[in-house]
């Protein structure tokens, strides 16, 4: 006999608040936050795909909205997706909103 192996598992649910508060931090927060000081920097544009051509039809107003649309999808695709998957998406938010307010804030810092 082959005796059983054990694979030691981290339960989900214990990362899922900080992973959804790291996402709207980064996300949400640190995104808008360093955006909004970006566009009002001389020489500074959105150049996301969708962001940017809603900000120059729209105003800076259509950002906060953008980004909690994009929560709320995100959020309610994690509840429909079975752990350990549904990890993915609050994940993938944190480090997205980690990358892009670096991002905006290398461009404010001129580096």
């Amino acid at each position: 006999m082959v005796p059983e192996r054990t694979v030691p598992t981290v339960s989900t649910g214990v990362y899922s608040g900080v992973l959804w508060g790291l996402a709207v931090a980064s996300f949400v927060v640190g995104d808008v936050a360093t955006t909004l000081a970006g566009l009002s920097t001389a020489g500074v544009v959105e150049t996301g795909p969708v962001a940017g051509p809603l900000l120059r039809r729209h105003g800076v107003v259509v950002l906060p909205l953008l980004k909690t649309v994009t929560v709320a999808a995100g959020y309610a695709a994690w509840r429909l997706l079975p752990s350990p998957h549904a990890t993915g998406i609050p994940l993938g938010l944190a480090l997205t909103g980690t990358v892009v307010t670096g991002w905006n804030l290398s461009v404010l810092l001129g580096l």
